[in-house]
């Protein structure tokens, strides 16, 4: 009779239950394939590989590289039960996290945020575990156990971010939280319970009970996220419900638990009051900064914040390399989170002061118009009808114009920087339907962009050529001149004009007769200087905002957006 194969149970030296420390190499080296081959199970991926670090190099998932690796001193410490769990558990986060592609890349970088995301997120995938794979609950419980029970018993003061962290993990996993727990904690944790047992049911339901979840994707905001992968790469519906899952997580979290959590930071810390720079910060856009390394929650996290025993890594996408794509989807595709939030952020403070309304007809928008395109069917001639778009309450009657020098100064990263502002800004204000103008002007002005113009192909070529157009002089009359045509005649009541310059004009007294005229007007005019060497904007721009670096710009702008739509 053939032998039967050897398994690390059968080889000496292990005995079920005990640790690896006196087990021979042959059954460590056959244990560590088993986890490997557990977590090519869990996650859906069988090229996921496992790696063996060194004592107290930490469990992680690398999205880079597709590898998990197991502290190497815990391997040999710990039971096998315990290994299998958070092997178990670095899998589920290759299998069903996405935050990487969702959360604006600044976001996930600042450590106090992340490590909120972390807990969340880990409460929530160990939610789906068992739902996914019944008989792991009694490896999570050893470990949960194990690396949990010792927050819970330490009885010694935390900082209220801390406690408000722990708190949600002990409560979640003991059912009560670990003391002292201030008064603040404690009215915290209670208010934003609801909204944590709702993100632990944002799961995606098992694949084969999925069905066909196409047209929820399609609808679903996520799908924006992910516009320009998905044209290369179609998502299958089971990535589609993971994706589906995760946004709506975070959408509860930043909507309900974030706040709780920002109020509990100390006075000093400046994340509550600079959150919106957090979610507009975009240097994510620039190719140099896009390129960065692996995130985890334990690194660089004050010691008190510190989540003892795991860590999740997330993955932030490389550039993407030339695949034929117009430069205004690559730009697009880089910011796609911060877009999609800044968008959700203004919709929803529009509607907490006054009901958004739809205009019909149209040739762009958000929402699909079904009379329109059952219309459409009959005669095809109605192709530039099918779109509704929503419309800012009436209280608030907003018309923007965005004036880009694009001078021979202005070459490199100055003009890459401004060409990824407008991107910004042409799809937040397509996204609330607030109109706007793009223009640009080196020796000579032109119109790149007019509000009523949908984003055709050609639209988007005009504007991504701005990255190599810079030449010329600084006309900056001329580009006014321009501008003043299309606000002299906009029927929208809160007119503004943003001007972007690394320079001086090269007539200082036409430029200066032609603000006078917009202020007589009643538009309203912000200057951005680009550059070190700037602040003689202010001269001709009362507000402004000057001596700002390129990688800046695009928050500069996303800020001055959001306060202008908010004081109109």
């Amino acid at each position: 009779m053939p032998r039967p194969a050897a398994t690390w149970q059968s080889l000496p030296g292990i005995q079920p239950g005990r640790p690896f420390s006196r087990a021979s190499a042959p059954a460590r080296s056959l244990f560590v394939e088993e986890l490997e081959q557990l977590a090519r199970l869990a996650a859906f991926r069988p090229d996921l590989r496992m790696v063996v670090g060194q004592p107290g190099s930490d469990w992680c998932f690398d999205w880079r590289t597709g590898t998990i690796t197991i502290d190497g001193g815990r391997l040999e410490t710990e039971s096998a039960d315990f290994t299998r769990g958070l092997v178990l558990h670095e899998s589920a986060h290759a299998a069903i996290t996405r935050l990487e592609a969702i959360v604006p890349a600044e976001v996930l970088k600042d450590q106090r945020l992340f490590a909120l995301l972390n807990v969340v997120e880990d409460c929530r995938i160990e939610t789906w575990m068992p739902r996914r794979f019944p008989g792991c609950r009694p490896w999570v419980r050893e470990y949960n156990d194990r690396l949990f029970r010792p927050v819970l018993a330490a009885d010694r003061e935390r900082p209220p971010a801390a406690q408000f962290l722990n708190g949600i993990l002990t409560r979640w996993w003991f059912g009560k939280v670990a003391e002292p727990l201030s008064d603040d904690v404690r009215q915290a944790l209670d208010s934003v319970w609801p909204a944590l047992e709702q993100v632990l049911q944002a799961l995606p339901p098992a694949p084969d009970t999925l069905g066909d979840p196409s047209a929820a994707y399609a609808r679903n905001p996520v799908a924006r996220c992910y516009t320009a992968t998905d044209d290369l790469v179609p998502p299958d519906p089971w990535e589609q419900a993971i994706r589906m899952a995760q946004f709506e997580m975070w959408s509860v979290v930043h909507q309900s638990i974030l706040p709780a959590y920002l109020r509990l930071l100390p006075p000093e810390d400046n994340l509550g009051k600079d959150l919106m720079e957090y979610f507009f910060q975009l240097q994510a856009a620039a190719p140099d900064g896009h390129l960065r390394g692996q995130l985890t929650a334990a690194s660089g996290v004050p010691a008190n914040l510190r989540i003892r025993g795991r860590a999740s890594h997330n993955r932030i996408e490389p550039p993407l390399a030339p695949t034929g794509q117009d430069p205004y989807l690559q730009s697009w595709r880089r910011q796609h989170a911060a877009i999609e939030l800044l968008a959700e952020i203004l919709l929803r403070w529009f509607q907490a002061h006054g009901r958004i309304r739809l205009r019909h007809g149209c040739p762009w928008g958000s929402r699909l118009n079904l009379r329109a395109a059952m219309r459409f069917e009959a005669d095809p001639r109605l192709y530039d009808q099918l779109w509704s778009r929503p419309l800012v309450p009436t209280r608030i009657d907003p018309h923007f114009s965005l004036v880009i020098d694009r001078s021979g100064s202005m070459q490199g990263e100055k003009m890459e920087q401004s060409f990824h502002g407008v991107v910004l800004l042409c799809e937040v204000c397509r996204r609330v339907g607030v109109p706007l103008n793009v223009y640009s002007f080196g020796s000579r002005a032109e119109r790149l962009l007019h509000h009523d113009e949908p984003l055709s192909a050609e639209v988007r070529a005009r504007l991504g050529s701005l990255p190599h157009s810079a030449a010329g002089g600084t006309n900056l009359t001329a580009a006014l001149q321009l501008v003043a045509q299309d606000v002299g005649s906009s029927l929208f009541q809160d007119r503004l004009v943003f001007v972007l310059s690394d320079g001086e004009p090269d007539d200082d007294e036409s430029v200066r007769q032609q603000i006078a005229w917009f202020a007589g007007e009643g538009v309203s005019m912000v200057g951005l200087g680009l550059g070190p060497e700037t602040r003689r904007l202010q001269e001709f721009f009362p507000v402004s905002r000057t001596n700002l670096t390129a990688s800046e710009l695009p928050a500069a702008l996303a800020t001055l957006l959001v306060q202008a739509l908010q004081s109109a």
